[in-house]
């Protein structure tokens, strides 16, 4: 099993929907270090059945920014740790990290309208696209996952 599909060039409505059995008739991103790269901002634009991947596109981009200017970021977890008592129970209420979301969405609050539309597929997914951009490994969804072998990472790969 691989993590949710943005390392091997899925656009994010194509991995969800394989991994919910819709098949795998997905079409795979030719150049994708671009197509984060150029992804735009202006979600409204976008036709109804590209806002999904054109949001989760956006958001790798930033979260690609991100990790390029402040190299720490590419360490810090996505996942968010909560206060557990000794049975096991967690206190959704008390936080005891901050995760990535919060940190690349503190460093970019003029796009606040994007991060209030993300799904956590969609943020997992963007995460996963910036760190293939940058040849590290993806991190594991927390929910989701998509079976397939794994591509280079950028066309010039050889692997």
């Amino acid at each position: 099993m691989s993590a949710n599909g943005a390392h091997l060039g899925i656009k994010a409505r194509d991995a969800l929907s394989a991994i919910f059995g819709g098949g795998d008739d997905y079409e795979l991103v030719e150049d994708f270090e671009s197509y984060i790269r150029n992804a735009t901002f202006d979600i409204d634009c976008q036709p109804l059945d590209e806002a999904y991947n054109a949001a989760a596109a956006a958001a790798a981009r930033l979260v690609l920014e991100a990790y390029e200017e402040y190299p720490a970021l590419t360490e810090m977890s996505d996942q968010s740790v909560y206060l557990t008592d000794k049975q096991g129970n967690k206190n959704y209420k008390i936080k005891l990290n901050r995760d990535l979301y919060e940190v690349v969405k503190e460093i970019y609050p003029e796009q606040d309208d994007l991060f209030r539309g993300l799904t956590g597929f969609m943020w997992g997914w963007a995460v996963n696209a910036a760190r293939s951009i940058l040849g590290l490994g993806p991190l594991p969804n927390a929910h989701f996952r998509l079976g397939a072998e794994a591509r280079p990472s950028s066309p010039s790969s050889d692997e």
